[in-house]
């Protein structure tokens, strides 16, 4: 598949992709959350057809608003199905998070016991 690369700026997060690999970080406070995500919910939508034999999961945002939340579980959610539907992938979901950041290391603990699924979480230093 293409490799999708959105950079980031002060509101919106960078996102990357591309055959064995999925990251979001940044801040997620766009004005319209869709519109920003809409790229990357068709790329997963296509790359879940025929992933890669391993795929990393990377996502280490600063700040998350709802609707920028709704968007990446929904991601997180096709990647999930896509690897529980095919036991021949390896698929492995880290969560990055500062350790004084409660809130988005709650997020991630959220987030994991919904999708049902266990992540890495990585304390990155302040």
């Amino acid at each position: 598949m293409e490799e999708y690369i959105l950079e980031a700026t002060d509101k919106t997060p960078a996102i990357h992709l591309k055959d064995g690999l999925v990251a979001i970080s940044g801040r997620c406070i766009p004005e319209d959350p869709y519109k920003i995500f809409k790229s990357a919910h068709q790329w997963v939508k296509e790359y879940v057809k025929k992933p890669a034999s391993y795929t990393e999961v990377n996502i280490q945002i600063e700040y998350s608003d709802t609707g920028s939340t709704i968007s990446i579980f929904d991601i997180l959610t096709r990647l999930v199905k896509c690897r529980n539907s095919n036991y021949h992938i390896e698929m492995v979901f880290n969560w990055f998070y500062e350790k004084s950041d409660e809130e988005i290391l709650e997020l991630g603990k959220f987030m994991e016991s919904k999708l049902n699924v266990m992540f890495n979480y990585i304390d990155i230093h302040d």
